[in-house]
């Protein structure tokens, strides 16, 4: 990390570390206060990998077996010692700038408290504040504002062995502080520093050390007066203290050497020093003994010449040494453990953990993509900005290229790149204070530090990443600048576009006006290359499998305008809202800013989102098995969470819910991820609380039970982590074999008066063997089939289709069988009122152990990226007519609710033939693309969209359209055995999905040059379930 000067709460241990190389460096001295601007309640957008997204400056051991760990990314994180697993994630206080940045941590003697610090309080006072968690309830616990006089950066804490003091260390030179912890007062004990004041530590009997970046440690006894000094030889500049398990040895580091010092624990003398090994560079920083007090281990800068850094730990039984891998990156902090062990936390940002013998037991990397080194041509972006590539590896290791405009993300070539262009007019600007373009100097702030540059292809415009952001030159001369909350290691110029493209330290990439430098864009991708989520500035994304999670706002609480913790929103939560793939394609492309503000005006922006109020806590007191009588047997959840096992399928779930301050909106029960409206519903509220019921059916086998809940707005959903999960084992006795039903009749409306379709539709008939379709999916259940095909419509003002009624027709032949019911409507017989009343007919026939399967077949139209489909009465194309009787997507997600079936799957295959719509490849797809996104994470139901133009939908392949063809194809068989099939004779949703999004593309190119279809599937159930068996009897 880097720190400006003067600044007020910016220096981390990190910064000092790199003054301790030479890079910088900015005495207490140069520090002015600054007066506080107040907190605010405003969301403040954070990555989240599950992992520190920054350096991670310090940890501690903590009650339960735990690691606690505190990062520039301004959290705290609760780490399982025993396999590294995370716990919990504690926010605190936050603002733009270094506001909430955490830089030191310390646990109280029980381990059930811990304080931390940083850059902490300074918006709210105008100096620093310290603040206090409970570990047990993972909650805030208070905060000690440290105003008399006024303080700088916190720079560590340590409790006294009693829990009475807290001592703290800050960056300033008005002295040592402690804190009486029961009146939370702090008071000057020594003012007596010429510097700021690094680290701290008590020994077992009360007594406490500090070290100084004027050159001295003084030592301190329990009743906190000053008993000896010790001055750091020539060039030597003391940095961290700690105690043996006895006190009667202090091991001191220093900022500027690979030595430590052993010095008296009672009177500071001089004792011997411990040396770095051979051939190995950098500084000794950091220091921790073991819990035995038999090793010693030190960190910092200390590695070898290809930047690998080590652990020196010496055995002061036999006084041997020896060196231990950990990571690349400055180790920051050093903790014991019980048992010899010994946790290390380093910037990468990474920590782990060494054993008693000296061999890594554990590492935890980072999860965001490092861009450091990529300035040799691996960042790397298309002409249309479109495309990036770069590696989520240091030096451009593991390269990926993610395109914006398909949602593709795909390891990329691992070949040789190609080399910037035009860079030779640049000097001095790789990790550089002064660089230059044709000779001539490029003016950079104090302390400013270049990482990359990209040069226009006239090599006339520069734009420069540094430290502190991004600056664009021309000329020599300043253009614009754009401050960035970490370093630019990597920028790319798209110049046919407009974009510079800049991948930063906290492991995103952004797009940014090339004329201007505003910000539009923010990709991230996760360090495992598979997840990753791009937003808009206005708060509009996209995601990848499992993203929607990497992203979200910390809201600060506040109590008279001062802190009082922090809450956390993931974009997650509110996904109805922001998921708008169609307007970040409409971002890059320049080609829907009205779109944009339009969208965020009618929702308010993420602030008024959070203003309406977070959603309820939620839990389940009792879960009631419901036999045949009226008796019901009711218990509590499993306190461990083992799987409940019931003799019957039929519970009623007892809730309670409680205000979080934005009241108690809609109850949600999802079975195996699909939503379920659930039968007897109730509810009592009163002073801020709910108990309410659901009665949930839950069909044969292991079922998956969640419970969430939405505030009164309707906005904002419970975190997934925080809702209340059951798994329920239902073990009825099998029922009874009985011969099967002859086939029932399909279903449809009174005979049409006029021709239903351009091409002749065939009948209904039984399918012939061998692709028959045999038992059904899950013993004892049936599948329901809703198939609604709509060529013509009763207004000529909307353009026909060719094979939408053929098409329907055709997903119901291949999905009849003895256990089928069909609902098949085409044409006219597809009005509004036939369509719902046919989805209210499933929703009331439908078990829970049976399949229901809805094909959409026609135009469909997204408006301000709501779905409509458009039944054959409607009256006019207008946009107020299909907004008032098309179909909309809360209609459907609607009737998906009321189906006790979980195991359902929604088929749209829609034309987007010119209604109200460009006929646009790109945009047909991510409009395409958001309409399913959004009806999967409503309903949690398997969605299979396709899109054609109308050009597309005018072509076919026997007799059927390119996607319901392919569909056809699969659901006969080719699903099971090519693609992603595994030839176990049943088509499942994740086979019949893969194979059209692998098939259709293909098809559709053979039948014409330029032919663009591109199906997508959206599952977010717990349980990939068949659609159907293949051949008689199974």
């Amino acid at each position: 990390m880097t720190l400006r000067s003067p600044g007020f709460g910016v220096r981390t241990a990190a910064a000092i570390f790199a003054a301790a190389v030479g890079l910088f460096c900015v005495p207490a001295s140069a520090q002015a206060p600054k007066a506080g601007t107040g907190l605010t309640a405003v969301p403040q957008p954070v990555v989240e990998t599950g992992m520190h997204g920054a350096a991670i400056n310090a940890l501690t051991p903590v009650k339960g077996g735990q690691i606690a760990t505190v990062s520039d990314d301004k959290t705290i994180r609760l780490w399982n010692a025993a396999d590294g697993r995370l716990n919990a994630t504690l926010r605190v206080p936050v603002a733009a700038g270094p506001e909430g940045a955490l830089h030191a941590i310390a646990a109280s003697p029980s381990g059930a408290f811990i304080a931390v610090g940083g850059s902490t309080g300074f918006a709210a006072d105008g100096t620093a504040s310290l603040y206090v968690y409970n570990v047990d309830k993972r909650s805030w616990a208070g905060r000690i504002s440290l105003d008399q006089p006024i303080a700088d950066t916190i720079n560590d804490l340590a409790f006294s062995p009693d829990a009475k003091w807290l001592a703290v260390a800050t960056n300033d030179r008005r002295g040592l502080r402690v804190v009486d912890m029961k009146a939370r007062t702090a008071q000057v004990i020594d003012a007596d520093y010429g510097d700021a004041i690094t680290r701290i530590a008590f020994a077992a009997d009360g007594r406490l050390a500090a070290a100084s970046l004027d050159g001295m440690v003084r030592l301190y006894g329990p009743d906190m007066k000053r008993q000896a000094t010790y001055r750091a030889p020539g060039g030597l500049t003391p940095f961290d203290v700690a105690f043996s398990p006895d006190g009667a040895t202090l091991a001191v580091s220093f900022l500027d050497g690979d030595r430590i010092a052993l010095l008296g624990g009672r009177d500071l003398k001089s004792g011997r020093f411990l040396d770095g090994g051979g051939g190995r560079g950098g500084h000794l920083s950091v220091v921790a003994w073991s819990d035995g007090g038999d090793a010693l281990t030190a960190a910092g800068t200390y590695g070898d010449a290809s930047g690998r850094k080590f652990l020196r730990r010496w055995r002061l039984g036999d006084g041997t040494a020896s060196d231990i891998p950990a990571g690349f990156d400055t180790v920051l902090g050093l903790a014991p453990l019980p048992g010899g062990i010994v946790a290390w936390a380093a910037a990468d940002p990474a920590w782990g953990l060494i054993g008693a013998d000296g061999a890594p037991i554990l590492t935890r990397e980072r999860a965001t993509a490092d861009f450091r080194d990529q300035v040799d041509g691996s960042f790397q972006v298309s002409a249309d900005g479109a495309r990036v590539r770069f590696g989520l590896g240091r030096g451009g290791a593991l390269p990926f290229v993610y395109d914006l405009v398909s949602g593709d993300y795909q390891p990329a070539d691992a070949g040789p790149v190609r080399a910037p262009a035009n860079l030779a007019h640049l000097a001095g600007w790789r990790n550089g204070t002064a660089p230059t373009m044709d000779g001539k100097p490029l003016a950079l702030e104090a302390n400013e530090i270049a990482r990359s540059a990209a040069l226009s292809a006239t090599a006339k415009r520069l734009v420069l990443g540094t430290d502190f952001g991004l600056k664009a030159y021309e000329g020599g001369r300043l253009l614009w600048k754009s401050d960035l909350p970490s370093p630019v290691w990597a920028v790319a110029l798209a110049e046919q576009a407009g974009w510079v493209v800049a991948g930063l330290g906290d492991g995103s990439i952004r797009w940014f006006d090339l004329e201007t430098g505003r910000q539009a864009l923010s990709f991230f991708p996760h360090a495992d290359g598979r997840r990753w989520l791009v937003s808009t500035v206005e708060g509009f994304f996209d995601h990848g499998p499992g993203g929607e999670k990497l992203f979200g706002y910390v809201v600060n609480t506040l109590d008279g305008g001062k802190p009082k913790g922090a809450d956390w929103i993931s974009i997650d939560q509110v996904y109805s809202l922001f998921y708008r793939r169609d307007l970040v394609v409409a971002k890059l492309r320049r080609s829907g800013e009205g779109d944009i503000a339009a969208a965020a005006a009618k929702i308010g922006g993420v602030v008024a989102v959070v203003d309406r109020g977070l959603p309820p806590a939620l839990s389940i007191a009792e879960i009631c098995e419901i036999g045949d009588g009226a008796a019901q047997t009711c218990r509590p959840p499993a306190a461990d969470g083992a799987p409940l096992r019931l003799a019957t399928d039929r519970i009623r779930l007892k809730y309670r819910a409680v205000d979080q301050g934005g009241g108690i909106g809609r109850v949600v029960v999802r079975l195996n991820g699909a939503v379920v409206q659930g039968g007897a519903a109730s509810s009592i509220s009163k002073q801020g609380e709910q108990t309410g019921e659901r009665m949930v059916e839950l069909g044969q086998g292991t079922a998956e039970i969640r419970l969430s809940a939405f505030n009164a707005a309707g906005e904002i959903e419970v975190d997934r982590d925080k809702q209340p999960v059951l798994a329920i084992v239902v073990e009825r006795p099998a029922p009874v074999a009985a011969a099967p039903p002859p086939p029932a009749p399909i279903a449809t409306a009174p005979a049409p008066t006029s021709p239903v379709a351009v091409a002749p539709v065939a009948p209904v008939a039984p399918a012939p063997e061998p692709a028959a379709v045999g038992d059904p999916p899950v013993a004892g259940g049936k599948i329901f089939v809703v198939a609604i095909g709509v060529d013509r419509f009763q207004t000529p003002e909307i353009p026909p289709l060719v094979n939408a009624a053929a098409d329907a027709t055709g997903i119901a032949q291949a999905l009849d069988g003895p256990s089928t019911r069909l609902t098949l409507l085409t044409d006219e017989q597809a009005s509004r009122a036939a369509i719902l009343a046919a989805l209210d007919r499933l929703a009331a026939e439908a078990g829970p152990d049976d399949t229901a399967v809805i094909f959409l077949a026609g135009h469909g139209v997204p408006i301000e990226g709501r779905y409509y489909f458009l039944p054959s009465d409607i009256a006019t194309k207008s946009r107020e007519a299909i907004q008032t009787q098309g179909i909309n997507q809360d209609e459907i997600i609607e009737a998906l609710g009321r189906l006790r079936a979980w195991r359902a799957a929604v088929v749209l295959d829609t034309c987007f033939a010119g209604l109200l719509a460009v006929e646009d490849a790109v945009f047909r797809q991510s409009a395409n693309d958001t309409v399913a996104g959004q009806l999967v994470r409503a309903s949690g139901r398997f969605i299979l969209a396709g899109a054609a133009s109308k050009e597309e939908a005018l072509d076919g392949v026997n007799g059927h359209g390119v996607f319901t063809g392919a569909l056809i194809d699969g659901l006969r068989g080719l699903a099971d055995t090519e693609v992603r099939g595994n030839r176990d004779q049943v088509v499942d949703v994740f086979e019949i999905g893969e194979f059209a999004r692998k098939t259709v593309p293909e098809i559709a190119q053979r039948i014409r040059e330029g032919h663009r279809q591109s199906p997508r599937w959206f599952f977010t159930g717990s349980d990939v379930f068949p659609l159907t068996r293949i051949g008689k009897g199974g």
